[in-house]
């Protein structure tokens, strides 16, 4: 008994050293590590960057043996720490061996997902099979399983985009679409990312989603600009470069809220001839400056 209990605090000292190698793959790819999906999917991804989405051939995996057997621990932390489970030491197996266990008996083996992984490709995605893991336990109140929101997400993304991984910043920019997080900043950024990526024609279609949602930024049709550029649409890309010069000095660039005052908005409104301009104008000033609601009609305009 007491030699089972010298290999078991044995194994779980290594068995937590190769966690902390894990997280700090991950952690060094920008990754948050304090999370269910958003974890889990960066993970999926350093795996797929290691050792490809289609079966691995051996001497790639013999290269990163180290990093498999680290983030396959890793796995059993996240089911730990996120999810409630147990690792459940057996002395007469090696660490790699040993599986998780929820109160109820439910058990998985954390390596043999990362395992699954390697060799199944795509097909056997970690965040999938820890979704499949989790299900009955959490069904049953024994672990929960929040969803992120599509703020967190794409502040993910952001990160990763800060480290030049533009490739994740772009993924991670997709489900926070998937989580209802549609709109001009998440557009413009996914542009950003994907045209950074080389895959302009994407990038296209989020650029111009996001001139939809808002084409008063000047940035928004610079970034039109580069992408169309880029496309070898010169015309479209000439027409978007104007219309971002003329927002940078104009008053009405969605940020100029922020840095007109009052009396510079009224006076370039004043100038404006066209009618719709004008509207527009005006009724910017009355969100910038509710206090202000009179201000248009002080100047005469119905």
């Amino acid at each position: 008994e007491a030699d089972a209990a010298a290999r078991i605090e044995q194994a779980r000292l290594a068995l937590a050293a190769w966690e902390d190698e894990g997280e700090k793959l991950l952690t060094d790819q920008g990754a948050r590590t304090d999370t269910g999906a958003m974890t889990l999917a960066a993970l999926d991804f350093l795996v797929r960057d290691l050792f490809g989405n289609v079966r691995v051939r051996a001497e790639r995996r013999a290269r990163h043996q180290d990093a498999e057997r680290a983030l396959g621990a890793f796995v059993g932390r996240v089911l730990c720490r996120q999810f409630r489970a147990q690792w459940v030491a057996d002395a007469n197996l090696p660490p790699e061996q040993w599986s998780v266990q929820w109160d109820a008996g439910e058990r998985v083996q954390p390596f043999a997902m990362l395992t699954a992984r390697i060799e199944r490709g795509a097909k056997a995605l970690v965040l999938e099979q820890v979704a499949t893991a989790i299900r009955e336990p959490c069904a049953r109140g024994a672990c929960v399983d929040p969803p992120e929101s599509h703020q967190a997400w794409h502040e993910q993304a952001r990160r990763f985009a800060s480290m030049e991984r533009y490739d994740w910043a772009a993924e991670f920019g997709r489900m926070a679409l998937g989580y209802s997080g549609d709109g001009p900043d998440l557009r413009f950024d996914l542009a950003g990312w994907l045209h950074k990526a080389g895959k302009h024609k994407e990038a296209a279609e989020h650029v111009n989603a996001g001139l939809k949602h808002d084409d008063r930024r000047a940035a928004g049709w610079e970034s039109c600009a580069a992408i169309m550029s880029a496309l070898g649409d010169h015309a479209r890309a000439k027409q978007a470069a104007e219309l971002a010069l003329k927002l940078r000095h104009s008053p009405w660039e969605s940020t100029a809220p922020q840095t007109q005052s009052l009396e510079q908005m009224v006076a370039a409104a004043a100038e404006l001839t066209n009618p719709s301009s004008a509207l527009v104008a005006y009724a910017m000033i009355n969100k910038a400056y509710p206090e202000y609601a009179e201000a248009w009609r002080e100047r005469g305009v119905a």
